[in-house]
């Protein structure tokens, strides 16, 4: 009995000798905690943390859109599994809560809808609106009525574009694809002192096609 008790002393003894030990950091390097920048939001026409927003809000993120094959906002939102729906003359609106954009193009007759910084855009087609200078898009579901109007029914989407940094650029692209498809693009962005500035335009076409049926569908060219 005498021993066993002699035995727990020793080891209880060892224990607060390593414990020390066992807490420091024996390789002399620093340890670091990362923090994630804090998500805010600004479709609710005031900045907020998202974590504050009560509202079901989606944000599309600069690293998903640059990842993304997309051509415009219709493509890019059918990517992250919203419902959208094409007609003839690549005309595309979003449903959002069994509220759609306008297919004739007047945001008025449309209970969802599109900003640009905050800015009403003016349209209701997906199409027409280009993401190349686009930093994020941020999609609040459910009636935005009380801030917008009752073409914010369904939803509101909120468009953000890059604001420019680092030395001034500009850039060309020339794309190509399916259906006859072209896309010439020009962009640029860049800080002179306290004046920074980011701008993109483009235009694209793309064929006619037909379908199996034998129906034809005509294309023609917009301008972003």
């Amino acid at each position: 009995m005498k021993l066993q008790k002699v035995v727990r002393w020793v080891v209880a003894g060892l224990m607060l000798c390593v414990s020390p030990v066992l807490g420091e950091n024996t390789d002399g390097a620093e340890e670091t905690v990362s923090e994630l920048d804090t998500m805010v939001v600004t479709a609710g026409r005031v900045e907020e943390e998202i974590e504050d927003v009560t509202s079901n809000i989606t944000v599309i993120s600069e690293e998903d859109i640059q990842q993304s094959s997309a051509h415009d906002l219709g493509d890019l939102l059918q990517e992250q599994g919203f419902m959208t729906r094409e007609y003839p003359n690549s005309v595309t609106v979003v449903d959002i809560r069994g509220f759609k954009t306008d297919i004739y193009d007047s945001e008025l007759e449309g209970y969802v809808l599109i900003l640009v910084d905050g800015v009403r855009a003016g349209t209701g087609q997906l199409n027409k609106i280009n993401i190349d200078n686009v930093e994020r898009v941020e999609i609040i579901r459910g009636p935005g009525s009380v801030q917008y109007g009752a073409s914010a029914m369904g939803g509101v989407i909120n468009v953000i574009t890059k604001k420019g940094h680092g030395k001034p650029s500009i850039y060309v692209e020339q794309t190509l694809g399916s259906w006859e498809f072209e896309k010439t693009a020009v962009g640029g962005s860049g800080k002179i002192n306290a004046f920074d500035f980011s701008f993109s335009a483009s235009t694209e076409s793309q064929g006619d096609y037909s379908t199996a049926e034998g129906e034809t569908y005509y294309s023609s060219s917009h301008m972003s």
